[in-house]
């Protein structure tokens, strides 16, 4: 089963959740927001595709980072910012179980 990862108030999650159910493609929701996320996801999916892939730095959270927590590429790549505020990961990030 697909496994959509976000939060619920963002329109790409929407638009996503809105596609797949009208195509009848069943999913499961992990809200961000209430159940978080854990390091080990993040490493796993560090071990798919580019840690970089996963951050959304058009994100206000991103955005409200200091500059030393932005430029500080090794904190980022060990994911401690991504366990630590998870509205920095991209909300519209899935997978298949």
């Amino acid at each position: 089963m697909l496994k959509i990862f976000g939060i619920p108030n963002c329109d790409q999650v929407k638009k996503s959740q809105k596609w797949l159910k009208d195509r009848g493609i069943e999913f499961e929701f992990h809200n961000y927001k209430k159940q978080g996320i854990t390091k080990k996801q993040l490493s796993d999916w560090c071990k798919e595709i580019e840690w970089e892939a996963l951050l959304n730095k058009r994100s206000r959270t991103w955005k409200e980072l200091t500059e030393a927590n932005r430029s500080n590429i090794a904190q980022v790549k060990s994911n401690n910012i991504n366990a630590t505020i998870p509205y920095v990961n991209k909300t519209s990030s899935s997978s298949k179980r």
